[in-house]
């Protein structure tokens, strides 16, 4: 077995001595108090300060060969590290060696430290679970105090119940008048629903009926449905509700007519049409005098009468849309 073989041995033997040693440190559940916690890290810290200001052996600080210089670097580390790092002969491995050495040693102060603060936190835990069994509630407020938080906020307001002040008999009796209001609350509510689905039946026939030609009677009511609706509204403010469905047809009809008197588009287009079918009238009263004259024999004497254009169109208007 040659030199590095030996190196790795005692190396590879004194990082599992260095992690069994870490390992059940932290395995060891904290039992004692926070002031034993803090001694024992104190006496810890103590320790390791006196290991680091340990003074080299007066042999070392003696030799010449540059073993001062090393203990430098190993300061801090056990003693058997020491020992198997200075007994090692190759720089290079003995330098390899002593950077795994560091590594190791931090992270066995980290293990450390962490341990410190686990046991500190284990008995603050502890002490805490001892106060809460000792005054619970002492030790809940001195917890909210802490925290800042207002123990009220937490409580949920509670209603108090009105106090029923009837007797049985009472109670039973105001229970009854209340489903009868219920019931007839849904007996309205059915007859309201039937009253619209009437209402809606007698718009669409009214909408839909025709004329002796076949043609719609009210064409125009979709594009005349909103001033229907308010004409309808003010003559029930007027004259209150229908109180039968030929009253409902009479009125819906009356509102139809207002509404295209109202409507521009279809005033224009009606002038038209009276003006046009006036002129047509004029034609054939004009056809009818020349008819006459050429029977009669007369040429000079027979005068032609021409209509009234005005008094035509007036009672056209009369005629077509039943205006006294």
């Amino acid at each position: 077995m040659n030199e590095q073989d030996i190196l790795k041995e005692e190396l590879s033997a004194t990082v599992q001595s260095f992690e069994k040693e870490s390992s059940e440190e932290i395995k060891e559940e904290p039992k004692k108090e926070i002031k034993e916690v803090e001694e024992e890290t104190k006496e810890e810290a103590e320790e390791e300060e006196e290991n680091e200001l340990e003074e080299e052996p007066e042999d070392d600080k003696k030799d010449s060969d540059g073993k001062s210089d090393l203990y430098k670097q190993l300061s801090g580390q056990p003693k058997e590290f020491r020992d198997a790092v200075s007994s090692i002969k190759d720089p290079e491995a003995q330098a390899k060696v002593i950077e795994a050495g560091k590594i190791l040693r931090a992270r066995e102060d980290q293990v450390r430290l962490e341990l410190g603060n686990t046991k500190k936190e284990m008995a603050n835990l502890k002490a805490f679970d001892d106060a809460f069994k000792k005054d619970p509630i002492q030790t809940l407020k001195d917890l909210a105090k802490f925290a800042q938080v207002d123990l009220k906020s937490l409580i949920d307001p509670v209603e108090e119940e009105e106090y029923d002040y009837r007797t049985p008999e009472e109670i039973a009796k105001d229970n009854k008048l209340k489903n009868i209001e219920f019931e007839l609350k849904q007996l309205k509510n059915s007859k309201q629903q039937e009253l619209n689905n009437l209402i809606n039946d007698e718009i669409d026939n009214f909408t839909n009926s025709i004329d002796n030609d076949g043609n719609l009677k009210y064409p125009h009511f979709e594009k005349l449905g909103e001033d229907i609706y308010n004409i309808l509204e003010i003559m029930k403010k007027k004259q209150g509700y229908p109180t039968n469905a030929k009253e409902r047809k009479e009125r819906l009809a009356a509102a139809y007519k207002k509404a295209e008197l109202m409507d521009d588009d279809l005033v224009r287009e009606r002038d038209i049409k009276i003006a046009k079918k006036a002129e047509e009238e004029r034609k054939k009263e004009l056809e009818k005098a020349k008819k006459l004259k050429k029977f009669s024999g007369r040429t000079s004497n027979v005068e032609v009468k021409h209509a009234n254009e005005r008094s035509e169109l007036l009672d056209i208007v009369k005629n077509d849309f039943g205006i006294v």
